[in-house]
Order: C-alpha cells, then sequence, then structure tokens
C-alpha cells in the first residue's frame, strides 16, 4: 500500500481481530509501528512533533466498552474529545 494507493480514497477496515485498531492507532500517531512508513494527511505518522495534527482531522472512538460500560458514546465523546488537540 505504498506510492499513494490510498491518495483520495476513504479505505475501510472490517474484519473480526485483524488489528484494525492497532492499524488506526499507529496512522493517528498513537503507537509506533516496528517498520515500514505512513503519511496522513501529508504528515509522516512517525513525526511526534506533528501527529497531533493528524488527530485533529480524525475522529476516533475505541471499540474498549469494558473501559467506561456506564457511558454512552456521546458521553465518551466528551470525555475523551479533550485528549485530542484542537
Amino acid at each position: 500500500m505504498s506510492n499513494g494507493y490510498f491518495a483520495g480514497k476513504r479505505p475501510t477496515l472490517l474484519c473480526a481481530q485483524v488489528g484494525k485498531t492497532t492499524t488506526i492507532k499507529t496512522l493517528m500517531g498513537l503507537l509506533r509501528s516496528d517498520s515500514g512508513t505512513a503519511e496522513v494527511f501529508g504528515i509522516p505518522v512517525t513525526d511526534a512533533d506533528r501527529s497531533s495534527a493528524i488527530r485533529c482531522r480524525i475522529g476516533f472512538v475505541t471499540e474498549d466498552e469494558e473501559l467506561y460500560p456506564y457511558m454512552t458514546v456521546e458521553q465518551l465523546i466528551r470525555f475523551t474529545r479533550p485528549f485530542f488537540p484542537k
């Protein structure tokens, strides 16, 4: 998936237990990959200083329901929103 494979496209990750959350977290700069490179919005995901610019443009709600089972989706979004700079 190099050479701008996803440029101008909206990729979708489907399937159970295949690393979707890990992939998204890596693309958002929240996790480091063992190898390879990727850019999101022209920003290298390995650039820790600029990866916050990626998170400003991506919405992400983790599927870890056990973290806050008492929260609705709206409450979880409001709670986690400050974690991602504007």
